[in-house]
């Protein structure tokens, strides 16, 4: 056997050996790809589960400020029914205070008129 066999028999067997190493990385590679793959899938999924949850609740919130404006508006509408019936409330106390100081100066003008002695007449 020459000596020629042998470099070829060497390289072929290195190369074979290097082969086994490029097929055995590229298997776990594959390996480890699918795993990565499969934690992205799963981190996905949960990623859509939280979404979904986030946009139910976003749904419940919406609703809730919906009903909060609408009471806010009727509150407002009723502060100003209030308003406008205190205004005429207010008015009506103005008129009933200036009836009352007219019913008291009335009074005290008879009573004093009834207090005031009658002059007498110089017959006696």
């Amino acid at each position: 056997m020459s000596k020629g066999f042998w470099l070829n028999f060497f390289i072929l067997l290195v190369a074979g050996g290097l082969g086994y190493l490029v097929a055995y990385s590229f298997q776990a590679n594959l390996l480890a790809l699918e795993n990565q793959r499969q934690n992205l899938l799963q981190e996905l999924e949960k990623e859509k589960t939280a979404l979904n949850r986030l946009k139910a609740e976003n749904r419940g919130l919406k609703s809730y400020l919906k009903s909060a404006h609408k009471r806010l508006r009727k509150s407002f509408m009723a502060l100003d029914r209030r308003e406008d019936e205190l205004g005429r409330l207010g008015a009506q106390l103005s008129v009933l205070r200036a009836e009352n100081s007219t019913l008291f100066a009335e009074r005290e003008k008879k009573v004093r008129i009834a207090v005031t002695p009658v002059p007498a007449s110089g017959k006696e």
